[in-house]
């Protein structure tokens, strides 16, 4: 437990904002070594990849895509194979749709077929992004699960912690802290929403969200889980990205981040206002009282009250004799 909380010390001053990794250079050079068949040489950096922060899901799906093809090209070894079947039974929960397979080796291809069959996977397009004071849908589907498997997904908010705190890094991973929901069953997968403002969802501001999918057998087994207390997933809950999921879902983010995970081009800084004989709230009542005024001086000085038409005489009506 103790190593446990040393390692969630590492997490950021605020959890409320989240960082990736834009280039992973160590991946790079795994690549290069595994197209070069030096497949040795490419499993300790595949491992140093793999450990640095900011990783993305996609990061992680080439990753394990990669190590599956080293471990097969050093020899069909019963050893290498159960690695490789390992690290690709990761690759499942990282990229459901296996988009990362394309670069490997066409044994790892078959081999991943083959766990995906095998096993009990949970496949899930993780979050990445979700708009703050919007629902939070939540969708998995199951391989290779018996009849009558159920769905839960375990969530909490992370505190933003200082990072000594270790009562409140250890909520982090207290199960008693993760509010449980099951997901129902929907055209052919599982699913549920975590509405804003019920059971701990925040309504507003910036936030990070842990979660894990766990599936549990008619018996009450654990069959598999995508994520896990220890390693959740976590999500941005954000007032100002785009919502992303999946491989791809980090990307719009990594445009804008250097290798370090800190902002390469910081966005340009806000407009200067509008000057206020510019701005229509302003000049528009003013304008549209000058124009009344024109107009009410127009009209006043062309209309002039009738004068009495005069007539002839002193003006009086004669004298009239009653009979």
């Amino acid at each position: 437990m103790f190593a446990s909380l040393l390692a969630l010390a590492a997490l950021p001053t605020r959890a409320a904002e989240m960082q990736y990794r834009g280039t992973n250079q160590n991946l790079e050079e795994a690549r290069s070594l595994v197209g070069k068949a030096r497949f040795e040489e490419a499993l300790p950096e595949l491992l140093t990849a793999e450990q640095l922060p900011g990783n993305t899901n996609r990061h992680l799906a080439d990753i394990y895509a990669l190590r599956a093809t080293a471990l097969l090209g050093l020899g069909a070894t019963e050893e290498h194979k159960q690695d490789a079947a390992n690290t690709l039974f990761l690759l499942w929960h990282i990229d459901p749709q296996g988009t990362s397979l394309a670069s490997a080796s066409l044994p790892a291809k078959e081999l991943a077929q083959e766990v995906r069959k095998s096993r009990t996977i949970v496949l899930h397009d993780r979050l990445v992004t979700v708009r703050t004071g919007q629902p939070i849908r939540i969708r998995a589907r199951l391989s290779g699960a018996p009849d009558g498997t159920s769905l839960f997904v375990r969530y909490r908010t992370e505190p933003e912690n200082d990072g000594n705190d270790l009562a409140q890094l250890a909520t982090l991973v207290d199960p008693e802290e993760f509010v449980r929901v099951q997901l129902e069953p929907a055209g052919g997968a599982f699913e549920n929403y975590l509405r804003p403002g019920v059971g701990g969802v925040p309504a507003d501001g910036d936030h990070v969200l842990r979660y894990y999918i766990e599936a549990v057998g008619p018996d009450g087994r654990l069959l598999d889980s995508n994520g896990s207390i220890r390693l959740p997933i976590r999500v941005q809950i954000s007032q100002t990205r785009a919502e992303g999921a999946g491989v791809g879902g980090a990307d719009m983010i990594l445009a804008t981040l250097d290798e370090g995970g800190v902002a390469a081009h910081p966005p340009p800084p806000p407009r200067p206002p509008t000057p206020w004989y510019q701005r229509w709230e302003i000049i528009g009542p003013v304008g549209g009282a000058i124009v009344a005024g024109v107009v009410i001086g127009i009209v006043a000085g062309t209309y002039h009250r009738p004068e009495p038409t005069p007539t002839s005489g002193s003006g009086s009506l004669g004298l009239v004799n009653m009979p």
